[in-house]
């Protein structure tokens, strides 16, 4: 078990907050990368932002998400990852993809998709509350992503 430092950034006289989470050392999943020092605020569990902010991520798949030091990511920010669309192109919008689409355990052809990439979001960087990172984009250091933003392309390094 860490010590309280190491997991929880914030104490007020002498108390946890247990809202506000240094995230590195609530990540299980390989495939998810925080660096040291990054901030995660939820008022609802956010120990398990892997399940709650981390959107579409099916195990085996080969996507990643690569968040670096000093990020501050306010409550309700959601990466999703690769494989998350449908296609526009076909004669439907529907999942065909599926093997087998009434069952929820099936796992998807992976041929069907556009793999975009690892997620990477550089050092320092701002989330405001309910912004939406779309899969494969790259945030620059010292970016700071608007409340209730959608990042559907690369965000340059701010200087």
């Amino acid at each position: 078990m860490l010590d309280k430092e190491r997991q929880y950034p914030l104490f007020i006289n002498g108390e946890t907050i247990k809202s506000v989470i240094y995230l590195k050392h609530f990540i299980t999943k390989e495939h998810i990368k925080v660096d040291d020092y990054t901030y995660y605020h939820s008022e609802n569990n956010p120990e398990n932002f892997e399940r709650t902010n981390v959107l579409q991520d099916i195990e085996g798949l080969g996507l990643q998400l690569k968040i670096g030091k000093f990020c501050q990511i306010a409550s309700d920010v959601q990466f999703l990852c690769a494989y998350g669309e449908h296609h526009i192109h076909s004669f439907t919008t529907y999942p065909l993809f599926w093997k087998d689409s009434l069952n929820p355990e099936s796992i998807p052809d992976r041929s069907y998709f556009h793999n975009k990439g690892v997620t990477v979001i550089d050092h320092d960087v701002w989330f405001g509350h309910s912004s939406l990172i779309m899969p494969g984009v790259h945030i620059g250091s010292g970016a700071i992503i608007a409340t209730r933003a959608v990042v559907t392309k690369d965000v340059p390094l701010m200087r």
